[in-house]
């Protein structure tokens, strides 16, 4: 995840600031990451991606990463409030 968010901001530096875009980035990264290794060792699964896989196919994992971050930014902004 990391990588392809560091991937992401060097290829486009006017977003590099932008927590969203970054970290939906990281998540595609980390589910294509995933795809790869499920096609040499199909019964490794891990639920918490599978549900990412679903919502990444049915058009709506940008929708979930973004609410993800601004529950994240609330309670760190809040000091854990």
């Amino acid at each position: 995840m990391m990588y392809s968010q560091l991937a992401f901001m060097i290829e486009n530096p006017d977003k590099a600031k932008d927590r969203t875009a970054v970290s939906v980035a990281g998540v595609k990264g980390a589910l294509k990451a995933y795809q790869a290794i499920q096609k040499d060792k199909p019964k490794g699964q891990f639920k918490s991606l599978d549900d990412l896989l679903a919502q990444q196919q049915n058009g709506t994992l940008d929708g979930a990463v973004k609410q993800s971050v601004a529950a994240n930014c609330k309670q760190n902004v809040g000091g854990g409030k």
